[in-house]
């Protein structure tokens, strides 16, 4: 991940959204029983980024010495693949709770990895990808989960992969136009907050945005039918 390799620019835009975010007191994303933990990651990431080690091993034999773990952040579920044996998190309470989210997130019953998983998804237009595509009401859960466990780790994971992964896919009316959009205020182009589908017409698979994880947004598109419900209710029933 971006916090295990060290990236300096990314993390350093990380911890200054997760600053604002908390600073804001709008949405605060923070947990008491964890905080301690948090503010010391939070300097280990910053005593990192000031003294700019440039020597990699250097960077993990201290990362390993440290008293939580320096930058050295270690899931079995959170990323591409997982590197359990046995299905089993790691034991680590701070990063268990994260590492769960993450499990359940990988056993997602509707994944897209390759070409031939088109055909489960009835006429969902072809998108490459670097990584799986999920289903949109698992990326949701997964968002959600990560949220509710509130760490500075579980919003570095959120973030991380918010800006990684851009699209889901999920059987919804269909899409009309999207009437709100923003951007994460730090790196990227615009994504859909807000669709219009014509709730007239039978859902369908479709490939829907999946909104940054910032201080600026932290919540899934939502979606506004063109017909109020009772009006398509009788359309299709003929009532």
């Amino acid at each position: 991940s971006a916090l295990e390799e060290g990236n300096s620019e990314t993390l350093a835009l990380l911890v200054q959204d997760y600053k604002f975010l908390n600073r804001s007191g709008a949405v605060p994303w923070s947990n008491p029983h964890h905080a301690s933990y948090d503010l010391q990651l939070i300097a280990d990431i910053q005593n990192h980024l000031e003294t700019n080690v440039k020597d990699q091993q250097q960077l993990q034999d201290d990362a390993t010495s440290a008293p939580h773990g320096g930058l050295r952040l270690i899931t079995n579920y959170c990323g591409p693949g997982n590197w359990s044996t046995n299905g089993e998190t790691v034991q680590n309470e701070y990063f268990a709770s994260t590492d769960r989210c993450c499990k359940h997130h990988d056993e997602c019953p509707d994944t897209i990895t390759n070409r031939g998983d088109y055909r489960r998804y009835e006429n969902l237009p072809y998108k490459s990808q670097l990584f799986t595509k999920l289903s949109c009401n698992c990326d949701a859960e997964f968002l959600q989960c990560l949220r509710n466990v509130s760490t500075f780790f579980s919003y570095a994971v959120a973030w991380i992969y918010t800006k990684v992964q851009s699209n889901c896919f999920e059987l919804e009316y269909p899409v009309i136009e999207c009437i709100s959009k923003r951007n994460d205020g730090l790196l990227s182009s615009d994504r859909c907050l807000t669709y219009i589908v014509d709730n007239s017409y039978s859902p369908q698979w479709q490939w829907f945005d999946i909104p940054y994880t910032s201080a600026n947004h932290m919540y899934f598109p939502k979606v506004k039918y063109r017909y109020e419900p009772d009006w398509a209710r009788r359309r299709y029933h003929g009532g």
